[in-house]
């Protein structure tokens, strides 16, 4: 990595950066509406057919695919640490 100029790394870094807090933000969202359980309980005080199937599709999204991508981000991450190897300068 020794080719890279300064500015690249930098612009890596800050590239970087902004993922690992999106991926923060992710996880207070789980932590915060769990997994899928916010549609329950939305579900649950909506009577009009168009929003409960609305819902329903995102509340499917959630769980069937949203989940399972962050559970493979979060595999592939495993032992990297939160923040992976820094290259040196």
């Amino acid at each position: 990595m020794n080719d890279l100029s300064e500015a690249e790394i930098h612009a890596l870094n800050e590239a970087l950066d902004d993922e690992y807090r999106a991926w923060a933000t992710y996880d207070q969202v789980i932590a915060d509406f769990g997994n899928g359980e916010m549609y329950d309980r939305l579900l649950k005080v909506i009577q009009h057919q168009n929003i409960v199937a609305v819902l329903c599709n995102l509340q499917e999204a959630s769980q069937q695919r949203h989940l399972a991508a962050f559970r493979r981000c979060a595999q592939r991450s495993a032992g990297y640490g939160r923040r992976g190897p820094r290259p040196s300068r």
